[in-house]
């Protein structure tokens, strides 16, 4: 997706604490977001409390119910911790030259798939693996992303 084509802009809160900021800033200028938040969004309520107050969500409903809310309201919560965790593991070997063993054993050793991803898979920052990722992903003809892809870039 050529996101420029559609006046989109990727960015990177540096953290889910940034992002009630940022909806603001927009929502004052009349922009229209997105957001993807990792699976923990829900469980930090210094976080999503300030997101449910802005959107008038009632922060008592179940998991499931905020997840639909703010699905409607601009929010992806990822079902499956990271957004690293919805690359198959086949492909995190093929990228990496490591064998699915080995994953899945560095898996049960740290709990977040980022984590694994900088210190012991690519061994570069976020953004390196990032380009190293999307590089993989632009000679297949699909990816785990396209889905998350396109509704970021639905009018």
């Amino acid at each position: 997706t050529n996101f420029y084509k559609k006046n989109i802009a990727v960015v990177n809160a540096q953290g889910k604490e940034s992002i009630i900021g940022i909806i603001k800033t927009l929502d004052l200028l009349r922009i229209k977001w997105r957001v993807v938040v990792d699976d923990d969004f829900l469980d930090m309520k210094k976080t999503f409390l300030p997101v449910c107050k802005h959107l008038m969500l009632d922060i008592n409903e179940s998991k499931q119910e905020l997840r639909k809310h703010l699905f409607n309201n601009g929010f992806v919560v990822l079902k499956k911790g990271e957004t690293e965790n919805l690359i198959p593991i086949e492909d995190i070997a093929e990228m990496t030259g490591k064998t699915i063993n080995q994953i899945v054993e560095l898996m049960a050793l740290r709990p977040k798939l980022s984590e694994i991803f900088e210190k012991e898979l690519f061994k570069k920052s976020k953004p390196e693996i990032a380009f190293a990722i999307v590089d993989y992903y632009k000679v297949k003809f699909n990816s785990p992303f396209d889905k998350l892809i396109k509704w970021m870039s639905d009018d």
